[in-house]
């Protein structure tokens, strides 16, 4: 492996102009569909400067009495005597203000307290009586003797991790924004057309500029060659993926805010049932080195492709139906409750599940390996590491034993 060469071989895939055209372009565009938020009377008219008299509201045990027994559906009327003055004089201060000449603004304020309020109690006793619902199902599948079961199992891991996981909190932060970056599809799919696009043609251009026969022509040189350009490739996805992240997470900020404080990750929205006792901030950081990882693992299989193709047409079209027909089934199918079938699989070990990773744990999903119940996030990065391995190895068999043709 040398230096020079990586510079080379990096410098051949960032110089394509149509990666550039296609970053500026989708940049542009996300920043530009983010911004329209930014007026949204939901996101100008923060209930952050009142954050801590509303988390002492909704600590009250009187408060969470009524609260259950309407329903979890209450007005803000049955909120406010729990609420400090000064807190009320925030909310109902915006009653004088309209959006578009139409909407009182405080009516969204005062709606949004409620939401957060009886959201979180609700989310509080849904997740207790999942744990009792474990704990029965438990209690009766011992009655009938079912100790040795595949789901006797599952469930007992899936209660322990329960019972050692946190509390729920008062999400009041712009969390729940960070949080969905990479669970909608445009962060995700234009990392990885870049990627696909950059790499394609690393091996395949060879035969385009009819260079293979120079670099092919001494096995210590290429050796040298595969190990640069696998080096350069590699370096060009990681920038790529840290490019695309740092974006989202400064339009994401730039509009919701950034938050300065911490939160368990059960205390995000749709993550209520989640088994892992994760922070909201190691959540996001793990989905950006799943987002590595995913990167690697596709540039190690286009990397293999281009090796054995004459042209970057088809390994950009065979890599990019892998990962959309993966990332299409991962957004169609209906993942089951606790153990993954068949049917769920091509989805739950797919790539686009390393780079969004909330529904493999925003509740307790497992596969059975070998008779362990092991969770499917773990599977997950092992199955695409092996992937990586094979394409690498392959790859490397490949473009090294390759004979020099006239």
């Amino acid at each position: 492996m040398n230096a020079d060469i990586i510079r080379t071989e990096f410098y051949k895939i960032v110089s394509k102009k149509y990666i550039w055209i296609f970053v500026i372009l989708f940049s542009a565009f996300y920043a530009f569909i983010f911004f329209q938020f930014r007026d949204n009377p939901g996101v100008k008219y923060s209930l952050r400067p009142i954050r801590n008299e509303i988390q002492q509201a909704a600590a009250s045990e009187e408060l969470g009495n009524i609260m259950r027994s309407k329903g979890y559906k209450i007005s803000y009327e049955d909120i406010k005597p729990f609420l400090s003055s000064s807190a009320c004089e925030y909310i109902e201060q915006y009653r004088r203000v309209y959006y578009h000449d139409e909407i009182p603004v405080a009516s969204l304020p005062e709606s949004k307290v409620t939401d957060k309020i009886c959201n979180f109690y609700e989310r509080i006793d849904d997740r207790q009586n999942e744990i009792q619902n474990l704990r029965s199902s438990l209690a009766e599948m011992k009655k009938k003797g079912k100790l040795s079961s595949f789901l006797y199992a599952v469930q007992t891991k899936l209660l322990g991790m329960y019972e050692k996981a946190g509390e729920i909190e008062l999400n009041l932060d712009g969390w729940d924004e960070i949080a969905d970056i990479n669970y909608a599809w445009m962060i995700p799919a234009w990392t990885m057309l870049i990627i696909l696009l950059g790499l394609a043609g690393i091996y395949s251009d060879e035969y385009t500029n009819k260079t293979q026969s120079v670099l092919l022509t001494a096995k210590n040189g290429r050796q040298g060659v595969f190990f640069s350009k696998l080096a350069a490739g590699i370096l060009f996805s990681i920038l790529c993926v840290l490019y695309f992240q740092s974006l989202a997470f400064a339009v994401t900020g730039i509009v919701y805010g950034f938050s300065n404080a911490d939160i368990s990750l059960m205390s995000l929205y749709g993550f209520k049932l989640t088994p892992f006792a994760w922070s909201a901030l190691k959540f996001y950081l793990f989905q950006i080195l799943g987002s590595l990882l995913a990167a690697f693992v596709m540039s190690s299989l286009i990397i293999c492709l281009s090796a054995y193709c004459k042209n970057a047409l088809l390994p950009f079209f065979l890599a990019g139906t892998y990962w959309g027909g993966t990332f299409v089934w991962a957004k169609t199918v209906a993942l089951p409750q606790y153990v993954a079938n068949p049917l769920s699989l091509p989805a739950e070990l797919s790539p686009f599940m390393l780079q969004s990773i909330t529904d493999l744990v925003s509740t307790g999903r497992f596969i059975n390996l070998f008779g362990s119940a092991v969770p499917t996030i773990y599977a997950n990065i092992i199955f695409n590491l092996i992937i990586a391995f094979i394409s690498l190895l392959f790859c490397y068999h490949g473009y090294i034993r390759k004979q020099v043709k006239d």
